[in-house]
């Protein structure tokens, strides 16, 4: 006979495993609909430059001749794209102050105890911001090939959390490593950067801007609910 009580926190407890499933899947397929988007971006880029490259030669093949200002606008509209949409190495040129062991043993051996415990590595960068705030992130490299872990730690959060808050904010951090999130961020940062390139370069260019921003809206819109995903996962 199953007691009151043990019944109650079975079904809590299979409910709360139930939910937990279902947003690591949600998790699972909008990083999964990022990184279709992200390679659609390119796909999307490419077409133009097909596309616009293509009218002035069938103007040519079917017209036998060539307008100069729509060869102009079509040649000089795909190479804005494609120079926009370059894949670009991460120069990370961090403005705040790295933080050293040496002069820093106790914030070392804090983080490297929630590093121990989340069995994960350490960090190979950690600074410090003026921000209420934490974060890491992979920087560096080519899409994320070559990165290294950074770590950001605020001082307000130094100054006004004790040691077991601090440590908390530091496991969360720690979360977003084991979780993966940061392997997906140099892929989202570089196409948000591209698509942000490709529409401050076409200004002026209405017609071949129009997809990118609407393309960039919906990329913008999908991977900030993936980013909100990342939060509660790794406050989990």
């Amino acid at each position: 006979m199953r007691l009151p009580g043990a019944g109650a926190t079975g079904v809590v407890s299979s409910t709360e495993e139930s939910h937990t499933a279902m947003r690591s899947r949600s998790l699972t397929l909008h990083a999964i609909v990022a990184v279709v988007l992200l390679f659609g971006f390119y796909v999307l880029g490419l077409a133009l430059v097909i596309g616009l490259l293509a009218i002035p030669w069938a103007i040519w093949v079917f017209a036998e001749r060539v307008v100069g200002s729509i060869l102009l606008i079509c040649v000089t509209s795909a190479a804005v794209i494609a120079w926009s949409m370059r894949p670009r190495f991460d120069h990370f040129h961090p403005t705040e102050p790295l933080l050293e062991k040496s002069k820093h043993p106790r914030l070392f051996e804090l983080v490297e105890d929630v590093a121990r415990a989340t069995n994960q590595v350490m960090p190979t960068e950690v600074y410090l911001s003026g921000d209420v705030n934490a974060g890491v992130a992979q920087r560096g490299g080519f899409m994320g090939i070559g990165s290294r872990r950074v770590m950001i730690v605020g001082l307000p959060l130094l100054a006004g959390l004790s040691v077991s808050e601090f440590k908390s904010v530091l496991a969360h951090e720690f979360g977003h490593f084991s979780g993966g999130h940061t392997a997906l961020g140099p892929w989202i940062y570089s196409t948000r950067g591209a698509i942000g390139r490709a529409l401050m370069d076409l200004k002026g260019r209405q017609i071949v801007r129009i997809p990118f921003l609407i393309y960039g809206n919906l990329f913008l819109m999908i991977t900030q609910a993936i980013a909100r995903g990342q939060e509660y996962a790794a406050d989990r």
